[in-house]
Parts: C-alpha cells; structure tokens; sequence
C-alpha cells in the first residue's frame, strides 16, 4: 500500500493534541500550579517532576553573556536583517524536544535555544505566526527565573487551543526538523508531585 504521508501527518496532529487535552484540568484542578508536558525524540535518562524542566533546559546550555533581542525584517525573505547572539544550536549532538508549561489562564511552547539554529529560528519565526524569543515583547511573567534566563523561543495559547498549538508542534517535528512523519517520540507530563505519562511513546 503506497504510504498516504498527508493522511498519516493528520494522525499525529491529532495524537499531538490528544496529548494537550488533559493538561488545562490537571493545571487547575489537580496540581493548582503550573504543569509540563514534553515532547522528544528519544530517552536519554530517568527523570523526576521536580527536576526534569531544569535539567532539560540546562544540560545544553551553555553559559553565555546576556542574550540581546532579535531584530525581525518584516519583508518575506527568510534571510532576516539583524543578528541572532549566543546560545542556539551550532551541532546535531543533543537530542530534540519540545516543551510546553500550562498556566493557569493560558499555555506556552518553549524552545530552548539549543533546539534551534539560528537559520531555523529565523524560519519559524517567520512562517508560524506568534513565535519569538522570551522578554522580547515586554512578556517575562513570574515563570521559573531559569526558563527566563535562557530566554526560549516561544508562543503562547489560550487555554482550548490545542489545535494551534498540535498544528505548531507538527510543523517543529516534521516540517522544521526534517523528523519522518511516522517518526517515534515520546511524551512526559507532570507538575509538582504527578507525573501522568513517563516516556509514553508516540507513534
């Protein structure tokens, strides 16, 4: 049977946002604080809740000067004017992932800055509307220090938007990232003292 890809990338949006759904009534009403859901493309370690976002986003990261802002030409030529500074990706060593934090009123996809080159930073930026680095639109919340310290690249969702956000993450994996779209990942989510899914494959 001839493999349907546009049929098969439909199955994993909805896998992606079948993945999101449960994850505004764990923020409110199980954790009552802010919960995590993350997406890579393969298992390195055994993690727990309470470390696994500092861990993620620290083990690739280098320590670096403070990061400026990205400077975004408005016009349709994916080679942006302006310069990206330190701290996104320059190999293919580390693994890939997504992270996602839920909030209460609203959830954000984070980047960290290893994830990205700064060829495909300027790609997503430009293509998917609503990407940006973390502090470059005035919107450092109350989040843990360290996700704004390293400043990910990130867009934020009302809370049922889980489409946009499993449109969002299918376009990182298998459009940005070049993953084959049957490709296996694995999903964890967790907040504070739960942890609903450990390396949940996802395929």
């Amino acid at each position: 049977m001839k493999f349907d890809y546009i049929a098969e990338k439909g199955r994993r949006i909805e896998q992606f946002r079948q993945a999101l759904a449960p994850m505004h009534k764990r923020t409110v009403n199980d954790v009552q604080d802010c919960c995590f859901l993350v997406i890579e493309e393969r298992l390195v370690d055994q993690w727990t809740a309470p470390h696994l976002l500092a861990s993620r986003v620290t083990e690739a990261v280098p320590a670096t000067r403070t990061i400026g802002s990205l400077e975004v030409s408005t016009s349709s030529d994916p080679e942006i004017e302006g310069h990206l500074e330190e701290g996104l990706r320059t190999n293919n060593i580390s693994r890939r992932f997504i992270q996602i934090i839920f909030l209460e009123h609203h959830f954000e996809l984070d980047l960290p800055r290893p994830m990205l080159s700064a060829h495909e930073a300027r790609l997503l930026i430009q293509r998917q509307s609503g990407f940006h680095f973390l502090g470059d639109r005035g919107d450092c919340t109350n989040l843990a220090g360290i996700i704004q310290r390293f400043r990910p690249l990130r867009k934020a969702y009302v809370h049922g938007d889980n489409l946009s956000a499993a449109l969002d993450i299918a376009h990182i994996f298998f459009s940005l990232w070049h993953f084959p779209v049957d490709s296996r990942l694995f999903l964890s989510t967790f907040g504070e003292r739960f942890c609903w899914e450990t390396g949940k494959p996802l395929e």
